[in-house]
């Protein structure tokens, strides 16, 4: 079989457009890869730069931290020697005040009492034990160191007489006298008045 086109035949004129020389498009494609060298250039540049300023900040931070660091130090040494300091003052002045205490205790004690034994603690609590020749001499006492200043509370624990049983070997004065025990409490700050 045979195939014939039977259409008509159609001509078409292609006509040439206007054709621009290809130099310029050269030269722009040129500035292009150029100031985008010329970017890459300078970003290239602001990153290395950059990464020293960061490696120069590093070196002071680490030296800030060193400064800091010998700063707390100090600090702590500071404190630690003002806690030594005001350990040892405290204890001249906690000395002071017992030289003072035992003072106003001799000068209040009554001339037929004697003490014999003081015991006391951190916490202000003392004990006290003594002799004398009379239960009113152990009240007018208790009066007296009550009125020191050192001493918030007093009380009697223990008041005996000798007995004759107790005679041998001691004397006339331990067979007669009077044993008494206070107990009671105290501040080295004096009270208010």
């Amino acid at each position: 079989m045979i195939k014939v086109n039977l259409q008509p035949k159609i001509v078409i004129e292609i006509k040439e457009g206007v054709q621009l020389p290809l130099w310029p498009v050269g030269v722009f494609g040129a500035v292009i890869v150029i100031a985008m060298i010329s970017f890459y250039w300078n970003m290239n540049t602001k990153i290395i730069s950059s990464r020293a300023e960061i490696r120069k900040l590093d070196f002071k931070l680490r030296d800030f931290q060193r400064i800091i660091k010998e700063y707390e130090e100090a600090t702590n040494e500071r404190k630690y020697l003002q806690g030594k300091r005001d350990f040892v003052y405290g204890i001249s002045k906690n000395q002071k005040l017992w030289v003072d205490f035992f003072d106003e205790l001799k000068s209040s004690m009554p001339t037929d009492v004697w003490i014999t034994r003081f015991e006391g603690n951190r916490t202000g609590e003392f004990r006290m034990e003594g002799n004398t020749y009379s239960y009113s001499a152990i009240g007018f006492l208790m009066l007296q160191l009550y009125s020191i200043d050192y001493i918030t509370s007093i009380s009697l624990e223990n008041a005996s007489a000798g007995t004759a049983g107790e005679v041998a070997g001691k004397t006339v004065g331990e067979v007669v006298s009077k044993r008494f025990q206070l107990r009671g409490t105290m501040s080295l700050v004096p009270k208010k008045k």
